[in-house]
């Protein structure tokens, strides 16, 4: 249901993740979850060149749940974070 109104406001899934699921569980959600994107928003620009894990990475950092020493998730959205292969 909740993905049926993500979907009516124009968000698509990740293209970067399969199905726009994570590929493991992440947090605050403690479950593997499908992460929505805006159709050519920098995050579609983008999906190419950031790693699956760094996306998981990102959206746990824009829950402001504490991680360990990784760039802020706008960054790694942008793939502008140190180690985001460009």
């Amino acid at each position: 249901m909740l993905g049926e109104i993500i979907r009516r406001l124009g968000y698509v899934p990740h293209g970067a993740l399969p199905a726009g699921r994570t590929n493991n569980s992440v947090m605050p959600d403690a479950a593997k979850t499908t992460l929505y994107i805006l159709p050519g928003s920098e995050a579609e620009r983008s999906t190419a060149r950031v790693l699956a894990a760094d996306i998981a990475r990102a959206y746990t950092l824009a829950q402001c749940v504490p991680s360990f020493g990784i760039a802020g998730g706008a960054d790694l959205i942008a793939g502008t974070a140190p180690g985001v292969l460009q």
